[in-house]
């Protein structure tokens, strides 16, 4: 039963994570076309009108996609990236592609 519901929830994350980021790459080409797309889901665009911006905003989101794929199935899956706190089910199956925890998301570390 525990081997199902593993596989389970894998075949859902990878899915989720392949919808996503068919979903993405869609709207990177819908830019680069010229044609109007929807970043809400990005969070505060305020200050990018510049397609340049959206575009590293999109690829950033890409990026981050495609390497929730290949975290998933290794042990650095379902962790924070930072301080490797596990996250819970539910977020996982929503958004997989998470990388970190809100403590982690709101203070990130100082980089020089």
């Amino acid at each position: 039963m525990t081997v199902q519901k593993t596989t389970d929830s894998h075949a859902l994350r990878l899915t989720r994570i392949n919808e996503k980021g068919l979903a993405v790459a869609t709207k990177l080409a819908n830019l680069m076309a010229g044609k109007e797309v929807d970043l809400s889901e990005l969070g505060d665009l305020r200050g990018l009108d510049l397609i340049d911006m959206k575009e590293m905003r999109l690829r950033d989101f890409l990026k981050q996609i495609n390497a929730a794929r290949q975290r998933l199935g290794t042990r650095e899956f379902g962790h924070c990236v930072a301080c490797k706190s596990p996250f819970d089910d539910a977020t996982l199956n929503e958004t997989p592609w998470i990388e970190h925890c809100v403590e982690c998301s709101a203070n990130p570390p100082i980089t020089q």
